[in-house]
């Protein structure tokens, strides 16, 4: 969703475009079951397709409980890395240090975004908080993108995905 309208907004027709159209000419549903989806699934098949030959190798890790937990999931990164379990004393601070008012500071003082893709609006990646619904979509069109992506052979278990934002129902 974020990308979606980060893109319809870039100078740049590789991202503001898709099959020559304009994205402000598409919609969201269009675009995520036409282009988005699929694409996304080409690549997330191929990282789980090395987990899976390659548990020693490569691990997955939902985004969102790196969000919820960065401390925790960074040390089973590092020691996945590593080969093995070891203490991380200085993670916690190093946590804090990255989290978001800080780095701000830190590309004010630059005069520009640390990995581009920051504006003085704010990030285009947007935070999604898992168990709480999310007013840019509806229950309808994340059950399909589930089920797509399910079909497209991506393991949607590895995901916590967001609520969607619950339809009014008529009153009995």
């Amino acid at each position: 969703m974020s990308y979606f309208r980060y893109s319809q907004n870039h100078k740049d027709a590789t991202y503001n475009s898709a099959s020559g159209r304009p994205l402000a000419a598409i919609a969201l549903r269009d675009y995520l079951f036409d282009s988005a989806l699929p694409s996304y699934a080409k690549q997330f098949i191929s990282f789980q397709t090395l987990s899976e030959r390659y548990p020693a190798q490569v691990r997955l890790v939902p985004y969102e409980r790196l969000m919820a937990q960065p401390v925790d999931v960074l040390a089973c990164i590092l020691d996945h890395l590593s080969g093995m379990p070891s203490m991380w004393p200085a993670l916690a601070d190093a946590v804090w240090l990255a989290r978001r008012e800080h780095m701000k500071v830190i590309e004010k003082e630059l005069g520009r975004s640390l990995d581009g893709t920051r504006t003085d609006r704010g990030s285009h990646i947007s935070q999604v908080s898992p168990g709480r619904a999310d007013a840019r979509i509806d229950e309808r069109t994340r059950a399909d993108a589930v089920a797509f992506l399910d079909r497209l052979g991506v393991d949607t278990g590895l995901f916590d995905w967001p609520l969607a934002e619950p339809t009014a129902t008529a009153a009995a």
